[in-house]
């Protein structure tokens, strides 16, 4: 993440409406500002202007966010930064000697969200999260070093949790999946009241949501769900119910507090509402949105998937190449089928959103690593001396070029 404030320029997509500003530390290091970043360093630094200040009301649809990154400045605010701010170009100087700490404390918690994820993410494709593995280098790689990444991580933003959400989804549905005939009510109350909590951090966590729900239904055998159904349907409704607790409870507090509810995603890019909006114009014209709206989310999906997907089919050739295992023996287990039910998930929630971006699709992906892990680790399992010792260094050449192309991009 250091190595990324030495690189060039800016991805034209982060351009548009002048949304990216370049903040110069001292050549050549420099890292990007986004356009919302204000609006978080402003809530974090004060976030009862949710409720007081009408230029701030965007950051109703997240109030958690602020909050998280007021929490974490407190420490950083012990600190004189005025003397920090002159080697900063692009920064008002007046303005930014006032929001070092909460922009210490964004860059804390995206750094501290990467922990997070690459640790999960490990023990998703059990590796050893301290001893170093050469077969887990590619797919720890594309999960560092990529577009949300390199644009992201040095400014507030919310685009890291793009990358936490699905590995810590993937990893609870393994979990509620493992457990699901011993899980409680009053687990599941709890499982869902602290998916709602996150969902107040960022929306994005509804697809954790809708995937527990597919765990909690989902059953091996069928006489078993036919036998289990009531109870299954009762843990969904406790647990639906929870998740939407928190939310209900904000926009009940927030029209009492403020006399309006405003959520800057729905009125601003009409997020799932445009399909009322299309229905109500009549059926051609919603036939019409929704074709539009599948090809430009395929078109932003099959962009991010196409590197990741085009390695594993390499790698599953040579496994089949070899004769010596198959690729089915990776089938099976409570991974697998978190892995299905969070693509089902995903493509649900970001199929029927409406607004498209790579940056978005890009939750797809680290399904596909988690695939990719399992599949390289198998397959150098199957390989001795030589061969062995190739395929370790096509995957060490694949991830340095991987990392020179996001790091010129």
């Amino acid at each position: 993440m250091v190595s990324l404030l030495a690189s060039p320029r800016l991805m034209q997509q982060w351009k548009s409406d002048d949304c990216m500003k370049t903040i110069r530390i001292y050549e050549p290091f420099q890292f990007d500002f986004n356009c919302d970043s204000n609006l978080f360093l402003v809530l974090a630094d004060n976030p009862s202007l949710l409720l007081k200040d009408k230029l701030y009301i965007a950051g109703q649809g997240r109030p958690l966010y602020p909050v998280i990154g007021w929490i974490l400045s407190t420490p950083f605010r012990i600190f004189q930064f005025a003397p920090v701010v002159k080697y900063l170009s692009g920064f008002d100087r007046r303005w930014s000697i006032g929001f070092l700490p909460e922009l210490m404390a964004f860059i804390f918690l995206n750094w501290l969200l990467m922990i997070a994820s690459i640790a999960i993410f490990l023990r998703l494709i059990e590796s050893d999260p301290v001893v170093f593995r050469v077969w887990a280098v590619l797919p720890v790689t594309i999960l560092l070093i990529n577009e949300i990444t390199k644009y992201a991580f040095w400014t507030p933003h919310l685009q890291i949790f793009n990358i936490f959400m699905p590995v810590v989804s993937i990893y609870m549905f393994c979990r509620v999946l493992e457990k699901q005939d011993s899980l409680t009510r009053r687990q599941m109350c709890f499982i869902g009241l602290m998916i709602g909590l996150a969902s107040l951090i960022y929306g994005a966590f509804a697809v954790t949501a809708i995937g527990t729900i597919i765990c909690i239904l989902w059953a091996k055998e069928r006489e078993t769900f036919k036998r289990d159904i009531l109870q299954r349907l009762k843990k969904c409704f406790l647990m639906g119910g929870s998740f939407l607790m928190p939310m209900i409870s904000w926009y009940i507090f927030i029209r009492v507090a403020t006399g309006t509810i405003y959520n800057h995603e729905i009125v601003k890019y009409r997020q799932f509402i445009w399909l009322k909006d299309s229905f109500l114009k009549g059926a051609p014209s919603l036939m019409t949105d929704v074709s539009a709206s599948i090809a430009a989310y395929l078109d932003t999906l099959l962009s991010v998937v196409a590197f990741p997907c085009l390695v594993l089919a390499v790698v599953i050739f040579l496994t089949r190449k070899l004769n010596a295992g198959k690729p089915r023996a990776l089938y099976g287990d409570e991974r697998w089928q978190a892995i299905v039910i969070y693509i089902v998930s995903n493509l649900s929630f970001y199929g029927l959103m409406g607004f498209y971006e790579t940056r978005l699709s890009w939750t797809i992906v680290p399904a596909i690593l988690v695939i990719l892990g399992m599949a390289i680790r198998q397959l150098d399992g199957l390989l001795i001396g030589t061969s062995r010792s190739a395929f370790h260094l096509f995957l060490t050449g694949t991830s340095s070029l991987y990392l020179a192309y996001w790091f010129l991009r």
